[in-house]
């Protein structure tokens, strides 16, 4: 009970992080996250990630412009939305609670 409970603990600190630091990272700790990030389950065992690392700052502006368009599109015009008709069902008052 005290390792899911401290796992847990662990996981509830994570955080997305919107902003980086400048300092450089060595390839040694890259490599050692890729290696860690490849150990995630998949289905069948098939692992079909594949990573990619940009260090040239105007590549990674240029990703981050075409992500975040793309973000856009899909909170404004996919996400939320079904394709199937809404219907709407009323109900006598004396049922509502």
């Amino acid at each position: 009970m005290k390792r899911s409970a401290d796992f847990y603990a662990q996981m509830n600190k994570r955080r997305t992080l919107r902003f980086f630091s400048k300092r450089a990272v060595s390839r040694e700790i890259l490599e050692n996250l890729i290696r860690t990030a490849g150990t995630a389950p998949s289905g069948a065992h098939t692992e079909p990630w594949s990573y990619v690392v940009v260090a040239e700052k105007k590549l990674k502006e240029e990703i981050r412009a075409i992500i975040e368009e793309e973000e856009e599109v899909n909170y404004k015009k996919r996400m939320g939305q079904s394709n199937y008709p809404v219907e709407l069902l009323f109900a006598p008052e004396s049922l509502l609670l």
